[in-house]
């Protein structure tokens, strides 16, 4: 673990104003507001002009990262995010794997950009700022005139609150694995049948130290605002440029453990969420 894992919650975006760009009717902004991840925002055509999503939050807002996604983005994207107080300038979406990370064999071993082969899940803008960026008016620019399908297609765009806890979560007891959610039966000849069906991503971990101070306010008001029913964005090492689309998804709470006081000035809790399909 590089970075210390980002847990986005109490999206602001959802009561914000979107504008911009060329979006079909059918298919508008106002999409990447609700939580069906199957209604999306759709673009015209891949014109840079055409692909731009400007934001009016209701109130200036502290942003940590910024997700838009799951998207039809390939691998060769670009984007720019700005605000009263930001230009990030022109960013290449896919994160670089550190170097030599990728083995000799991989066809993208000179570019560093790793490959996304995973059909079932489209891969996400993510954009973690350096430090916390305060503003209310937002314009994130895309371009990836290359694309083969002709359009850009979004489910969701994320601006959150935040929690980064001072202390990472532990080595031991955490875990990402996949959660069956395919469908089964059995005949009466013994034979088995299988549909599949998306596995979603489920994430185990916990804090064993936490300062009692930052426990109680960010960790509180985390469960208190996220509980059960809202979305979590969770970036488990916004570090980790090779592994990050795999690492990172919308999800929901399945567990949250209490808040506990486990030595003088420190307490411990844990999570386990389950990615939105």
């Amino acid at each position: 673990m590089s970075d210390n894992i980002i847990l986005l919650y109490g999206n602001h975006a959802d009561a914000g104003v979107l504008s911009g760009g060329g979006w079909l009717p059918t298919n508008p902004l106002s999409n990447l507001q609700k939580r069906a991840l199957r209604r999306v925002a759709q673009s015209v055509d891949l014109q840079p002009s055409n692909t731009i999503i400007n934001v009016q939050l209701a109130g200036p807002a502290t942003l940590k990262a910024i997700c838009l996604g799951p998207a039809n983005i390939s691998t060769g994207y670009s984007y720019r995010i700005n605000s009263e107080t930001t230009d990030t300038g022109w960013v290449l979406g896919a994160t670089r794997a550190e170097w030599n990370t990728l083995t000799w064999e991989d066809p993208n071993y000179w570019t560093g950009i790793p490959s996304w082969e995973d059909a079932e899940r489209g891969m996400w803008l993510i954009h973690v700022f350096d430090v916390p960026v305060t503003s209310m008016y937002w314009q994130i620019e895309i371009d990836d005139q290359a694309n083969p399908a002709n359009f850009l297609r979004f489910g969701r765009l994320f601006m959150s609150r935040f929690w980064q806890p001072s202390i990472n979560y532990g080595f031991s007891n955490n875990g990402l694995s996949f959660k069956d959610a395919s469908f089964k039966s059995t005949a009466l000849a013994g034979n088995k049948h299988f549909w599949r069906r998306t596995n979603p991503r489920v994430f185990r971990f916990g804090f064993d130290y936490i300062p009692e101070v930052e426990l109680f306010d960010k960790g509180y008001e985390f469960q208190r605002i996220a509980g059960y029913d809202g979305e979590v964005f969770v970036i488990a090492d916004p570090g980790d440029g090779l592994n990050i689309q795999k690492r990172s998804f919308l999800s929901t709470a399945n567990t949250m453990d209490p808040l506990s006081q486990v030595v003088f000035g420190y307490g411990s809790t844990a999570f386990e969420l389950e990615e939105v399909i």
